[in-house]
């Protein structure tokens, strides 16, 4: 129904700048010139789901020298911060000097079934 699609705009993510020249990931603001190549690429990923055919595999085609392939599968997905670097710049990020922190959530499923009886005997 293209719902999803819809939510991919500027203003329901979180973008972090992580280019090679900086010494540490900055957040991109909406008014800055980096605003506007991340715009592009939301641009391309609408324009080319629109025109998809409905329950038709749909392959995205993306130049890596134009658009930060990182930041479009943090979109699809629906990451709601998406990391950003300028592939115009170099294909390295700032990265590898900040410590991260890494996250898993998981989850176990109880064994045997649930069963409730009631709080009060008859």
């Amino acid at each position: 129904d293209g719902s999803r699609i819809d939510e991919i705009k500027f203003g329901n993510f979180a973008f972090i700048e992580i280019s090679k020249h900086l010494n540490c990931p900055v957040v991109v603001e909406k008014s800055s010139q980096n605003s506007q190549t991340i715009q592009q690429t939301l641009n391309s990923i609408h324009a080319q789901i629109q025109h998809s055919i409905p329950n038709e595999i749909l392959t995205l085609d993306f130049d890596p020298t134009v658009h930060c392939i990182p930041t479009v599968f943090g979109l699809l997905i629906g990451y709601p911060v998406v990391y950003w670097f300028d592939v115009a710049q170099s294909d390295q990020n700032c990265l590898s000097g900040v410590p991260l922190t890494v996250f898993q959530v998981g989850w176990r499923p109880q064994s045997g079934p649930n069963i409730t009886t009631p709080a009060v005997s008859f």
